[in-house]
């Protein structure tokens, strides 16, 4: 994505689109606690890799019935 990340990307599509639910995946960074603190303050989802099926799918449907 040249030009942002994931994060302002996020931010512009709930900008435009206030009711689109945006699941933000991580890295594979070593220390993502300031990402996840972040996205947490923001009232963001996330998902730290690796994960698994069971793991995403968990998490779309949280957020779906959120």
């Amino acid at each position: 994505m040249p030009g942002m990340n994931g994060f302002e990307l996020g931010g512009y599509i709930g900008g435009i689109h206030p009711e689109t639910s945006v699941l933000f995946v991580s890295g594979y960074a070593e220390d993502s606690s300031p990402v996840r603190k972040g996205l947490r303050t923001a009232g963001q989802a996330f998902l730290l890799k690796p994960f698994t099926r069971d793991a995403l799918l968990g998490k779309v449907k949280e957020i779906l019935d959120s």
